[in-house]
């Protein structure tokens, strides 16, 4: 499976955000994403970095999001609380929580079935490899997805309904019928890549879809500009 027990990993360490306005149905409302975005993406490296964690996902309900990471056996609650501790909480409260699930029992139980949660591991994943390459977020850009579907007509009709969402949606390939590719254009920023990715997902997985995933050119601020 993409998200196998990594041996030596064998700490679970939980952090609980609750979203100061979240919406009725227990979602982070829009005036939230910013904030939480610049926290989740300040405080998931942080622990990475202090205990050699490995970010697995994250799930909102109830108006609280919950970050999940794996750390090394051995790794022990202060260096955790360190870590959570030099981000900018910006008002927020916090709880954590540092267990031994050796056989990623969360991972496989809660995680692993969701592909929104599993597909928000790899958009932060590529986020991370677009700002080592010194990639301006802020800057607009084509991002290119690609689904592949049981049958030919499951991805017509997932490609009239991304046309509805904005999306331009190419024609397939002879004898590719069944693979779709679309486009459309984007910022990196604020957590829009687990936004755009969802509106596929809300699309493709309806109609057996399996997104494999999306890719988009490095825009890089240029010298002189603030």
């Amino acid at each position: 499976p993409r998200h196998a027990t990594l041996p030596g990993f064998g700490v679970l360490v939980s952090v609980r955000i609750p979203m100061k306005h979240p919406r009725s149905d227990g979602l982070r409302d829009a005036a939230e994403l910013p904030p939480l975005a610049r926290l989740e993406d300040a405080l998931v490296p942080a622990i990475e970095d202090a205990v050699g964690a490995l970010s697995v996902g994250r799930l909102m309900l109830a108006g609280v999001l919950v970050l999940y990471l794996y750390a090394p056996d051995g790794t022990a609650e202060p260096a955790v609380a360190e870590a959570i501790g030099s981000a900018d909480w910006d008002g927020y409260a916090r709880r954590w929580t540092v267990a031994p699930d050796a056989d990623w029992q969360l991972l496989r139980e809660l995680l692993a079935p969701d592909p929104y949660a599993r597909q928000g591991i790899w958009n932060r994943r590529l986020l991370g490899h677009f700002a080592a390459r010194g990639d301006d977020a802020q800057a607009p850009r084509d991002v290119d997805h690609v689904v592949f579907f049981p049958t030919p007509d499951a991805a017509e009709v997932a490609g009239r309904q991304l046309r509805e969402l904005g999306f331009r949606v190419d024609d397939p390939e002879p004898g590719e019928e069944s693979r779709l590719s679309s486009h459309r254009e984007e910022k990196l920023a604020d957590g829009a890549p687990d936004d755009f990715v969802g509106q596929i997902l809300d699309v493709v997985l309806p109609l057996g879809g399996e997104y494999d995933g999306w890719g988009a050119p490095v825009m890089q601020t240029a010298v002189g500009e603030a």
